[in-house]
């Protein structure tokens, strides 16, 4: 799938060309795991609009890459909704893995638990302006 170098890059740093090409891996597993055909153009189309989404929104680019991976392969899964092949679906599992790591966060920076101890706790990188 994608490589480890890859995986350690946050949203932000990414190119919409380059995060459209890695998502394409993830849309892939999820058409797998759904059992939904869908063509090659249609897959990077959508691929593009994912990755134009998250380049774009606040709120998604101090994720990392492996982040959203791991977002769309666990949701697909285990999510409590009938997940379809489309952007909303993506953008709500994206979302719902977000809010995991931000109780994450939560747990080891303000009730000081050990960061090893709790489930999807990422040290945040450190950014030079």
């Amino acid at each position: 799938m994608t490589n480890k170098k890859l995986d350690q890059k946050i949203i932000k740093e990414f190119k919409l060309d380059e995060l459209t090409n890695e998502l394409i891996d993830f849309i892939g597993y999820a058409s797998v795991a759904l059992n939904h055909s869908i063509d090659a153009k249609r897959m990077r189309l959508l691929a593009q609009l994912l990755a134009d989404e998250l380049i774009n929104k606040k709120r998604f680019n101090k994720l990392y890459l492996y982040q959203i991976g791991v977002a769309i392969k666990e949701g697909v899964i285990y999510c409590d909704f009938e997940p379809f092949l489309n952007l909303r679906t993506f953008i709500r599992l994206v979302i719902e893995h977000k809010q995991k790591i931000n109780e994450a966060y939560y747990q080891v920076h303000t009730l000081n638990r050990k960061p090893e101890e709790v489930p999807y706790y990422q040290e945040p990188k450190k950014l030079l302006k």
